[in-house]
């Protein structure tokens, strides 16, 4: 039988790594930061790719781009983020739910508020982007998302989170 080792577990190339984001992340949760209990070190203490991907040395990026229309032709804005997979997580909602507008409308004196896209769905898809960028990983593909959400005023709004992922 021939093992072979899922992407996260290989020995990382990089090995002096720093976990600062990972740590106030782990601490926030009162959870217990143990490197070799959460994979991000191997029995004989090197350092996986999870944690590489956990580190604030993480060389992998997310990118959001923000297009005018429906073709992808020309941006509104974009923006690339790098570091740990947890200030990434969080720089990223941050950018979107900047980006996620709030219109009011009003019902005799009473103003309702409400915006572009729900909260969740954005939790949501932020999430799933990471989760499945690293299951695809193992793959050594791209995981590519786009085309997200739509509004109710039928206009686009891409965030294409590109996850360019390049193990060669």
């Amino acid at each position: 039988m021939i093992f072979q080792e899922e992407f996260e577990q290989m020995r990382s190339l990089e090995q002096d790594l720093t976990f600062l984001s990972a740590k106030t992340e782990f601490d926030e949760s009162n959870i217990p930061f143990k490197e070799k209990n959460l994979g991000i070190q191997n029995q004989d203490g090197i350092y996986t790719n999870l944690g590489l991907l956990l580190s604030d040395q993480c060389k992998h990026t997310i990118k959001v781009a923000v297009f005018d229309g429906e073709k992808q032709s020309e941006f509104q804005d974009r923006n690339e983020f790098a570091g740990s997979l947890f200030k990434q997580m969080h720089e990223v909602y941050s950018y979107i739910d900047f980006r996620n507008q709030k219109h009011s409308n009003f019902s005799g004196l009473k103003r309702i508020n409400k915006r572009d896209y729900p909260e969740v769905a954005i939790r949501e898809a932020l999430l799933n982007l990471i989760v499945h960028r690293l299951s695809e990983a193992s793959d050594k593909a791209c995981y590519e998302k786009k085309n997200i959400m739509r509004s109710r005023t039928r206009k686009f709004f891409f965030f294409a989170l590109f996850c360019p992922l390049n193990f060669s």
